[in-house]
């Protein structure tokens, strides 16, 4: 039987009614995201993207797609990006399940009936034949908590509803409830709005992920929209992400006006495989407490930087062994010293700093909330030394070597923030950042760590042709510092 005559036949049986009590016909494309959901993927794909215009009736499709299954022993999750989705999604859940025999009848002996036409509030309904819906939001103030109680509940079949609005590090504890069983029957549904270029846009663009894709015109010919409605909401914002199912560009503006600093194609562009430094040395040292964070330390020379170490070290004393161990190497491999060691002495860095000054020269403690250099055109030093970084990567002025700690630097967010009569670069606040459920950027700070001092003033690119080779004093020694 193929999925379409499948969807057909349940179709018969079960019969759904939208909110004005008139049964709702599902079109051509629903029936599709229908099957989908009978069907446990799409030509074996266990994971797929569903891409709609908004109103385009995906998310009563869904709901009823999983009520159908409900005479089997099932687990399914649903995790809405927002507390209103989630309840649109329940509110879809119990008026299919009340309006349909089978699972009115399974319902029986779980709940009162009647108790559930009037609550619309439960997060769960259970089925006597061990069928489970669970809907979970990740809409909360402390989203990291939110990812941390989700990633706690494990499901072999996870709907993941406007997905675009989940972030990168909540998605992911969101995928890791399908972990347990990637070995048996298992479901992954991510379904959404394009608004952002987060995992939304990396899935759509992943080949193991079956991609069911509909914009307006399709929602034109099937009579979910008009001619007329469409070229009034052309004119609105928002048009290619609700009506086009277009990703917005890769510079695009959220609504609080932040920017990502760099894209993931800037990050990638900049990758290199066993590269090699030339001009100056510096260490840049991010380090952190107990928690998740990582001790991170990286290298940077003029055109090249790399990952040092990342490591969970606690003890400030191994931290500093680390470097000096680092630095007495360098003496055999390249016969260069760095320049200094830039290290966050704010909070916990504070000890690392003064243990370090005590068996390394040029050690600079660094508050990067202070004021900057150019405090004309940036908030605080922070700003400006992560808009060095950017504009080194954006000019290909420095490659990194290839490492996906670097993508780190694409979840940095800047903005223009108007103080007096002009803007200044603003970063999102670690505060803020982490409010949003994206962890410590361990990796790009050590880096941005290196830009709070301005660079020597130039250097000798190793591969440049001259009549005489390069001394060991040429090659690594920047002009004007003799």
């Amino acid at each position: 039987m193929t999925s379409s005559e499948k969807v057909n036949k349940l179709l018969e049986i079960y019969s759904f009614s939208n909110e004005l009590g008139e049964k709702i016909t599902f079109t051509e494309s629903q029936r599709k995201i229908i099957g989908c959901i009978l069907d446990l993927g799409i030509d074996n794909k266990k994971l797929v993207q569903i891409e709609t215009p908004t109103r385009f009736g995906k998310s009563a499709a869904v709901a009823a797609a999983i009520l159908m299954r409900c005479s089997k022993k099932e687990q399914w999750a649903i995790v809405a990006g927002t507390g209103e989705k989630a309840q649109i999604i329940m509110d879809y859940l119990i008026d299919f399940a009340l309006q349909n025999v089978i699972p009115r009848e399974l319902l029986k002996t779980q709940t009162s009936l009647d108790k559930l036409k009037q609550e619309r509030s439960r997060t769960t309904l259970t089925f006597s034949s061990g069928f489970e819906v669970r809907v979970f939001t990740t809409d909360s103030r402390n989203k990291q908590g939110a990812g941390n109680a989700i990633m706690g509940f494990g499901a072999p079949f996870v709907v993941l509803d406007e997905a675009a609005l989940v972030d990168d590090v909540t998605e992911a504890k969101i995928f890791r409830m399908i972990a347990g069983f990637s070995t048996t029957k298992h479901l992954y549904i991510k379904i959404g709005n394009p608004f952002y270029r987060n995992h939304f846009f990396k899935s759509h663009k992943d080949p193991d992920y079956a991609l069911i894709h509909f914009d307006y015109k399709k929602g034109i010919e099937e009579g979910r929209y008009t001619q007329e409605m469409i070229e009034k909401a052309r004119s609105k914002p928002g048009f290619d992400v609700l009506y086009d199912v277009k990703f917005p560009d890769a510079d695009a503006i959220d609504d609080k006006g932040w920017s990502s600093l760099l894209t993931e194609e800037d990050i990638e562009r900049a990758f290199v495989k066993d590269g090699t430094g030339f001009g100056f040395l510096k260490i840049g040292c991010d380090p952190s407490g107990e928690g998740n964070n990582f001790n991170t330390v990286v290298k940077r020379y003029r055109n090249y930087a790399a990952i040092l170490f990342k490591e969970k070290i606690l003890n400030q004393w191994e931290f500093s062994e680390k470097i000096i161990n680092f630095k007495n190497k360098l003496k055999d491999t390249e016969g260069m010293m760095p320049l200094g060691y830039w290290i966050d002495k704010v909070g916990i860095g504070e000890g690392y700093y003064q243990t370090m000054r005590v068996d390394l020269e040029n050690v600079y403690g660094i508050n990067v909330g202070q004021k900057a250099n150019n405090s004309e055109e940036y908030m605080n030093l922070r700003a400006e030394a992560y808009w060095r970084l950017r504009q080194d990567i954006k000019s290909g002025k420095i490659q990194l070597e290839k490492n996906d700690d670097w993508f780190q630097l694409a979840q940095i967010k800047y903005r223009t923030r108007l103080e007096g009569r002009r803007g200044k670069i603003e970063i999102m606040s670690k505060e803020e950042m982490r409010a949003n459920g994206i962890e410590s950027p361990d990796v790009a700070d050590a880096l941005m760590l290196t830009y709070t001092f301005t660079d020597p003033s130039g250097t000798i690119h190793i591969e440049e042709e001259r009549s005489q080779p390069l001394t060991k004093f040429e090659r690594y020694s920047p002009f004007n510092e003799i």
